[in-house]
């Protein structure tokens, strides 16, 4: 929409599809060189919707060739404990079992940060995390 892709980071479960739908009327393709999932570089004129199956567990960078500033990415979890971050960053897991956890952070210019976190059985357990610019 508007020669972006709307939302730009996706997260999607092993076996996930991800419905690509150009609102443009300009023509647009989505192009993808994954290293786990199948690659793809389709056209895609106004109106049509290209559904993509993503098997395997990584992060996906979507480009489209026809527009150097469209970026987007689909991240491929393989287990259903995942958020994408409001637009302040906040988060939440809800009804996590009590237990040490190692949270894995990304940011598509910042790449990954790890964080170890308990979670108690009654109560939260707030976290903060720094990303910083390489």
């Amino acid at each position: 929409r508007g020669c972006a892709f709307v939302p730009r980071v996706v997260v999607v479960p092993e076996g996930g599809t991800v419905d690509f739908l150009n609102n443009d009327r300009l023509l647009h393709n989505i192009h993808a060189t994954p290293k786990l999932n199948v690659t793809f570089n389709r056209t895609q004129p106004k109106d049509r919707t290209i559904p993509i199956t993503f098997q395997k567990a990584e992060i996906v960078r979507i480009d489209c060739d026809l527009h150097s500033w469209m970026r987007a990415w689909v991240v491929v979890a393989e287990h259903p404990f995942y958020r994408v971050t409001q637009a302040d960053g906040a988060f939440a897991f809800d009804n996590l079992p009590p237990g040490k956890y190692r949270l894995q952070i990304w940011h598509e210019r910042t790449g990954n940060v790890a964080k170890e976190i308990s979670v108690p059985s009654q109560g939260s357990a707030p976290l903060t995390v720094e990303l910083k610019l390489q």
